[in-house]
């Protein structure tokens, strides 16, 4: 039926392709991904492009919600950065129907993990370090007159 084809080596394939297809911000990001998070995860896996089914794309979004981080940090990619990995994986798949080497995009069904929501506590400088702020932004700042209303000076800001 069809030939068994790498799926790492595929995606190494689609990368090379992809760059005549996208401006270069977009293709650095796919890069970054790519060579960072999915090449690296899916050569442990040894999976063919055939093989890779809906549980597997599942499987990446969990080990990669809970340990994906590679700054050093504990803990998991976010939300948005799955889904980007999953519109990249997708992406993939897409054009291996397009050539006809697979018949359905096993990242059209597969579920991202529930995220827990994180919340930031906010930071606010003390008004010792306000006042360490506006001493240091004196001798450094200059400001753009063409920026004050009519009824602002310098002093008012």
């Amino acid at each position: 039926m069809f030939d068994k084809i790498d799926f790492v080596g595929y995606i190494k394939k689609w990368l090379k392709e992809v760059i005549t297809q996208v401006d270069i911000v977009t293709y650095e990001g796919y890069k970054t991904d790519t060579e960072n998070h999915l090449i690296p995860y899916f050569e442990q896996k040894n999976l063919m492009l055939q093989d890779v089914k809906i549980a597997d794309i599942e499987k990446y979004y969990n080990y990669k919600a809970v340990t994906g981080r590679l700054d050093g940090k504990p803990g998991g990619l976010s939300c948005r950065t799955l889904k980007i990995h999953g519109t990249i994986l997708s992406l993939i798949f897409k054009k291996a129907i397009r050539e006809e080497l697979i018949r359905d995009n096993p990242c059209q069904y597969a579920r991202l993990p529930k995220m827990q929501k994180t919340t930031v506590k906010p930071s606010f400088y003390t008004v010792e370090q306000c006042n360490r702020l506006l001493e240091v932004s004196k001798s450094t700042m200059s400001v753009s007159y063409t920026h004050l209303r009519a009824h602002e000076t310098v002093l008012d800001l």
